[in-house]
């Protein structure tokens, strides 16, 4: 891993893991999980996101905890978080959007930017794939990046 987290959470456990899979109904990719059972996540300062012009900084990625609770349907009803199409799971946040991992389909385990000042261009309140800009094909290529 070459992201450097400057304030982590501290890794998950076990049963963190799979308390987090079993609520949010998904079995979560391999280098993912990897990542929060020995990392789990943290505030990395600001990154600028790779693919986003300097507009996507990445600010925190979630714990298993935080995870979860991002990815309520409450949550993710909120706010510009409601324009992310479902098959991506928001793993970590910051300005101008969200980091997202995508939990279904063929791309499962791709790593995706929500570009939240796309999203104010849409006037309903559904998702939209035109604001998911990919970044890498699995999470530990998302870590490469930085």
């Amino acid at each position: 891993m070459t992201l450097a987290i400057k304030i982590p959470h501290g890794p998950a456990g076990r049963d963190q893991l799979v308390d987090a899979e079993g609520s949010l109904g998904v079995e979560l990719p391999a280098p993912y999980r990897s990542f929060l059972a020995t990392v789990g996540g943290g505030h990395t300062g600001d990154l600028e996101v790779p693919g986003t012009d300097g507009m996507g900084v990445l600010q925190e990625l979630y714990s298993a905890t935080d995870l979860v609770a991002r990815n309520a349907s409450d949550a993710r009803e909120a706010g510009f978080a409601v324009s992310v199409p479902r098959e991506y799971l928001l793993i970590g946040e910051g300005a101008g959007g969200a980091l997202c991992l995508q939990v279904t389909g063929e791309d499962r385990g791709s790593v995706w930017w929500a570009d939240f000042d796309l999203a104010g261009e849409y006037e309903d309140e559904d998702p939209h794939q035109d604001v998911m800009i990919r970044l890498a094909g699995t999470f530990d290529e998302f870590l490469e990046l930085f």
